[in-house]
């Protein structure tokens, strides 16, 4: 018998995963975001964590939501749509446009 160890530091569930640019997807008046992440293989319940969150659209526009809000480090609570796409509701504010946000470098991590 041979005994393996593995190194689960560089499981996917529990490393930064980068999203595509602008990741998450606003509607007016809403609190709920969906986050673009295609193959995310998540599951509803899971925490997520986001880093590098711009919380301004392309042109610079409020959002409604903070960056300290869309990137809280005890993370969101998230319910799965399908394979590429989830949801969670942000803790404070509420969309002021309709749109996508989170800029370039928007990284997940499940905890």
């Amino acid at each position: 018998y041979e005994i393996v160890s593995r190194d689960w530091s560089s499981d996917v569930c529990s490393s930064d995963l980068a999203l595509p640019e602008n990741p998450f997807v606003i509607s007016l008046g809403s609190s709920t975001i969906r986050v673009n992440q295609p193959s995310h293989g998540r599951a509803t319940g899971d925490t997520v964590v986001f880093s590098n969150v711009n919380a301004l659209n392309n042109f610079n526009t409020s959002s409604g939501f903070t960056t300290a809000v869309l990137a809280t480090t005890t993370g969101y609570s998230i319910t799965v749509l399908n394979a590429n796409n989830y949801t969670f509701n942000a803790y404070s504010g509420t969309a002021t446009i309709t749109g996508v946000i989170g800029g370039g470098s928007v990284t997940a991590q499940t905890i």
